[in-house]
């Protein structure tokens, strides 16, 4: 019989105290509770341009906030720097990297970063033309106009919208081919500029990068308008590729079209500019467009001023390495500047209250077309020389509205073709001159790009004289990876509106130097100074410049700086200017150099500052962006007052990954730290899994709980496990984090970036590190993994510690391969890294024999420490003339492939091929080669084929299980206690065909 008798009260409390104790005493078990969901997830908010980067930029100012001072806000883009541009190319949406179109428009605070809003600026996923080219161009136009604050977009499908630049939102959209063809698409009639019948438009542009044409000019378009008025906008269109081009002009307020389409061709004859037959200039097309506020009597209310030309085809020019790019040529003596008047519209005049006056135009009148010409007749050369009309660049004066310079790279990119003192109201320029590359940087090879800083005019003026800061530059190509090394110049303002006082004759050669400067920095050798980029505010008296440092051998520690000089305080630039005297800055400031790009975030060679946009300048200092090569951009902003005596405040304000935008693949490692090596007391090896390994041999183990035990009664376990139950710090987090799996680190590779990035899951998706993969491979992989259940799982992914992966960067021609020509060399570079850190182990470049169609992964189930050119991941690589590699080709590898053939268990090392051309399947087995000499040790085997006719069928797309992939229920219980298995075959592949239609049309007639 079982007693019922209860127990005494001294037994129960007994028992309670004791197992309070424990429980009070014992170490805290954590876990994931359902408050902490959103906590340990995150949403990384980005610009969206991981395609290309930014190349459009422009800032405003943001509504003030309280009594606070406004932020700066940054706009930006992939489309072209200048809307305006002439593009060398047509689109391609699948790009390099099948990542489609650069489409987003996006703003941030320069202050902190934040992504204020972000919009998609294209209205489908292809265009209206089937043209595909195989330049690589934005698929849309972007124009900002601080004056009505907006954001004015132009896409590959004829769309002109207008975004509101302070919050994003949409303010109109606008068909520009139906609105210029009504319902009658092709109907265009005459043009109020004179031209006939505009011809049957099937497409805006024809395949072509879109472009917009904006006000160039400073100061009030029109002086009776609300705010000084903003000057319309022009769309180009053209029918087709390479045909002329036709312009229509849009209200900057509502984009309703002004008038009908203007005609190039019209207005180049109007001028009487002909076509050239000596350089093949027979297209006619838009330039650029100008405003002015003249007083000349011909030069009346709101007026306009635009740029036609005659173009080219395509000429190749010379570009890194001896080899050669297609750019669209054209010349000054084929240019015509066209005076357009606007005419307000008669119903929409109206008072605002302020006694402003808001109007839109709704037509125009043609008043003039002159050709552009220089009055001295020594300028000649310069008129005939080609031009490369992508680098065309308009300087406006900042004290006559009707005046201007244009700038322009020669085709031979060894000059920078000028000419000054052009007046607008009659198209004539006063001089020109041919500037050669040797004098304006001795280290370029060739000239790159010209940027106007419109940002950053110099105010020091001595009488009338004002400077406008150019940056210039050039690429020196005698490096494994070109570099871009930027300059700048001052050009004088007196040179563009009075340049019968400085001749730019090359007979005057003291006078030169007063209109255009390179400016230099104060030591001696600063012709040996090689800039990444550079940027200056007057306002503040300060430059800044960014290089990779030059005395750092080591790799792995070299890191992007940005130096900080000064104007030399007792330099008037205008003075020094017109005395033919060097302007140079001081030696640096105080501060020091700062880090931009730390040797951690790609800060080594690979990770070069491309460009640095000026976001803000004032008296106080200024606020800068710098973009590097893989995205990256980062902003600090420079403090320092303009006298120099105080040293300038540097403030890193935020970083962003650009290439987040566009990641193509991307692999999860548990964020596992080395266990302590208690067998000794020191570590053997630096290599994370050795220790990893050593550590969970059980001796080691028993050691390791033996001091946990000591340290909990000893060494103040017990009062922080007490601690831990009123609390959970942070540091109890991240151990709990990693004991349950929780902290990550997520390795993404952004394909069209070049560009590997990881991030810590556990911290908000802080960057761990990034590293820049080689810039001109076709394609990049990942690969991880292998066959061996041994330091991977058995699905061929690695276990906690398996952190080693692999690179694969394919290079289509490449020069880096020791004693193999530029032409006929394919290549493949690979890394062998550490996902956790991004400690690069080993790499190398080698030759390929052809292109490659399979990648196998394989890993070798011996442990083995890292050598020079050794990587335990392992990769076989199939070719398209059924031949393969191994990647690393070396002995230890053989061997791992070797083991994957001879597996017990298995039946070999099985790969394929398909040509979608011939539609042939082929399946391959891997095996030993009988070759003598050993260079070739692997070769396949045809183990079988199947062919899909390509009379019938075309292979649309191939589709792979995904590696690692389990079956969540492996086995299922049936109804009669019968067990079902269920198991995925890792070799299955799934094609996908299209019956062609010849063969479709049979089909047919028997349905």
């Amino acid at each position: 019989m079982v007693s019922t008798k209860p127990l005494p009260t001294d037994s129960i409390l007994c028992f309670l105290t004791v197992l309070a104790a424990l429980l009070l005493f014992s170490p805290c078990a954590d876990a994931m509770h359902a408050d902490e969901v959103g906590v340990n997830d995150f949403v990384l908010r980005t610009a969206g341009h991981g395609a290309r980067g930014i190349r459009f930029a422009r800032s405003c100012r943001l509504p003030p906030r309280g009594s606070s001072d406004s932020d700066s806000m940054w706009i930006t883009s992939e489309s072209n720097e200048y809307p305006a541009a002439v593009s060398d190319g047509h689109i391609d949406h699948a790009g390099t990297h099948g990542n489609g179109g650069s489409c987003s428009i996006a703003a941030r605070n320069a202050t902190s970063g934040e992504v204020l809003w972000r919009v998609d600026a294209c209205s489908s996923s292809s265009r209206r033309s089937g043209n595909t080219g195989k330049g690589i161009l934005p698929r849309h136009a972007t124009l900002f106009l601080s004056g009505t604050n907006t954001v004015y977009s132009y896409d590959d499908n004829g769309i002109l919208r207008g975004w509101n630049g302070e919050n994003g939102s949409l303010l109109f959209d606008v068909d520009v081919l139906s609105s210029i063809t009504g319902e009658n698409n092709g109907a265009g009639g005459e043009s109020d500029d004179g031209s006939s019948v505009i011809g049957s438009f099937t497409s805006a542009l024809g395949g072509e990068s879109p472009r917009l044409l904006g006000e160039s000019l400073g100061g009030k378009f029109d002086k009776n308008l609300k705010e000084g008025g903003s000057a319309p906008i022009g769309a180009i269109l053209t029918s087709k590729s390479g045909q002329d081009e036709n312009l229509i002009l849009h209200n900057p307020q509502n984009g309703t079209p002004i008038g009908k389409p203007l005609s190039a061709k019209t207005l180049l004859g109007k001028a009487k500019v002909s076509a050239s037959k000596k350089f093949k200039l027979e297209r006619a097309r838009f330039l650029d467009m100008a405003t002015s506020s003249s007083s000349s009597p011909d030069w009346k209310g709101s007026s306009i001023a635009i740029l036609v030309g005659w173009s080219g085809v395509q000429n190749d020019v010379p570009s890194v390495k001896g080899e050669k790019i297609s750019k669209t040529i054209g010349s000054y003596s084929n240019m015509a500047w066209i005076h357009v008047q606007l005419t307000p519209s008669s119903n929409e005049i109206g008072n605002n209250g302020n006694n402003d006056i808001d109007v839109s135009y709704g037509n125009y009148q043609v008043i003039n077309a002159s050709p552009l010409k220089i009055t001295d007749s020594t300028s000649s050369s310069v008129t005939s020389t080609p031009l490369i009309l992508s680098s065309l660049r308009i300087v406006p004066s900042i004290t006559s509205f009707s005046n201007l310079a244009l700038l322009a790279i020669a085709p031979s990119t060894y000059e920078v073709a000028m000419i000054t003192h052009i007046d607008i109201t009659s198209g004539k320029g006063m001089g020109g001159k041919l500037w050669q590359m040797d004098g304006l940087h001795p280290y370029w090879r060739f000239i790159s790009s010209i940027h106007i800083m419109d940002h950053a005019t110099s105010t020091e003026t001595s009488g009338s004289q004002t400077n406008h800061i150019i940056k210039i530059a050039g690429i020196d190509d005698r490096y494994p990876t070109p570099r871009r090394i930027e300059s700048l110049f001052l050009l004088s303002d007196r040179a563009i509106i009075n340049s019968g006082e400085i001749p730019l004759d090359s007979s005057y050669a003291k006078e030169n130097k007063k209109i255009f400067h390179r400016v230099y920095g104060s030591s001696k050798g600063d012709e040996e100074a090689l800039y990444d980029a550079l940027t200056t505010c007057p306002s503040a008296g300060l430059v800044v410049t960014a290089s990779v440092e030059e005395d750092i051998t080591d790799l792995t520690k070299k890191e992007t700086m940005a130096s900080i000089f000064r104007f030399n305080e007792e330099t008037n630039v205008a003075t020094t200017l017109l005395s033919g005297k060097r302007v140079t800055w001081s030696n640096q400031a105080k501060e020091g150099d700062v880090t931009i790009i730390p040797s951690s975030r790609g800060g080594t060679e690979g990770g070069l500052v491309e460009y640095s946009h000026l976001v803000d300048c004032d008296e106080k200092g200024m606020t800068l962006v710098f973009v590097s090569r893989g995205g990256m951009t980062v902003g600090f902003r420079f403090d320092g007052s303009s006298d120099g005596d105080s040293a300038v405040v540097t403030t890193k304000l935020w970083n962003s990954e650009e290439a987040l935008g566009s990641v193509s693949s991307a692999v999860f490692l548990d964020e596992t730290h080395v266990i302590e090596d208690v067998s000794d007391g020191t570590n053997q090896s630096e290599d994370e899994e050795e220790v990893a390994l050593r550590n969970l041999q059980f001796s080691n183990r028993i050691q390791a709980q033996m001091i946990s035990l000591k340290n909990f009664f000893f060494g103040g376990g017990m009062l922080s496990s007490l601690a831990s139950m009123a609390l959970l710090s942070d540091e109890k987090k991240a151990e709990r984090d990693i004991a349950f799996g929780f902290a990550k680190v997520s390795v993404m590779l952004s394909d069209a970036m070049h560009r590997i990035i990881a991030l810590d899951t556990a911290k908000k998706g802080r960057v761990v590190w990034s590293m820049n993969l080689h810039p001109e491979a076709s394609w990049h992989k990942i690969v991880r993994g292998g066959q061996f259940m041994s330091l991977s799982d058995p699905h061929g992914n690695g276990g906690v510690h398996d952190h080693e992966m692999m690179t694969l960067s394919y290079l289509p021609f490449s020069s880096g391969v020791a004693g193999k020509s530029l032409e006929s060399t394919a290549a493949m570079q690979w890394k062998c890294f550490d996902g956790t850190s991004g400690r690069v182990f080993s790499e190398k470049i080698v030759p390929m024999p052809s292109e490659v169609t399979q990648i196998v992964p394989l890993r070798s189930s011996i442990h083995h420490s890292h050598d020079a050119n050794e990587c335990r991941q392992v990769v076989v690589l199939v070719h398209a003339d059924n031949s393969v590699s191994v990647v690393p080709d070396t002995a230890r590898s053989h061997s791992v492939v070797d083991e994957a053939i001879s597996a017990t268990g298995r039946n070999g090392l099985f790969v394929h091929t398909l040509n979608r051309q011939s539609g042939e399947f082929r399946a391959l087995r891997v095996a030993r080669t009988t070759a003598i000499d050993g260079s070739h040790p692997f070769e396949l085997v045809t183990v079988g084929t199947t062919i899909f006719d390509p009379n019938q069928e075309s292979i649309i797309d191939v589709s792979y299980p995904q590696r690692g992939e389990v079956i969540q229920s492996p086995s299922t219980v049936l109804g009669d206690d019968a067990l079902l298995l269920k198991y995925l075959n890792p070799h299955l592949v799934a094609i996908v065909t299209e019956a062609t239609a010849s063969f479709f049309v049979i089909c047919s007639n028997y349905i």
